[in-house]
């Protein structure tokens, strides 16, 4: 398994992979496949949505999360990333979103208080916008960083963030 999902050499702690292909804005028995494949939802698990929710209208993440909510039990982990209101329809985030059409999809939904969010459904939620300590691969440039450091995050929020969110189920 990890040299199939995570590359040669990289290390986990996981016991189990459980894969289901489905397209989760219109499959409401992706669940019950995922248990039928050896799914435990009293255990703690692990869910990474990454990549995924700004891909999704608003009542097609709502759905998706109470499906993973109810799956979680304690102390389940939650992790992924989510763009803000800002970044998905505002004018300087246009170019980007442009070419983001052109070569695959354009980002639906900004979400620009995660931790909210999540806590409706049970999690508690610590966020890193893309660029800060814990989120800075080298990648932003300094002086991006210090501008969005310098402004606090605010909902509804100003500027086209990426934040990366992890939480665990209460």
């Amino acid at each position: 398994i990890n040299a199939e999902y995570m590359g040669e050499g990289v290390p986990t702690s996981c016991r189990a992979v459980f894969p289901v292909a489905t397209d989760l804005r219109s499959d409401d028995h992706w669940m019950h496949r995922l248990e039928a494949s050896g799914f435990d939802s009293s255990a703690a698990s692990v869910w990474i949505l990454e990549g995924l929710l700004m891909y999704m209208e608003m009542h097609e993440v709502r759905k998706l999360l109470t499906a993973v909510s109810t799956a979680c039990a304690p102390q389940s982990a939650l992790i992924g990333d989510v763009l803000t209101s800002a970044a998905v329809s505002g004018d300087m985030t246009k170019p980007l979103l442009d070419t983001w059409e052109r070569y695959a999809a354009r980002p639906v939904t900004g979400i620009d208080a995660p931790e909210i969010l999540l806590s409706e459904f049970g999690f508690a939620t610590d966020i890193v916008c893309f660029g800060e300590n814990g989120a800075n691969f080298g990648r932003i440039p300094v002086e991006y960083i210090g501008f969005m450091s310098s402004v606090p995050r605010q909902d509804p929020d100003p500027l086209p963030r990426s934040l990366l969110f992890s939480a665990r189920k209460e």
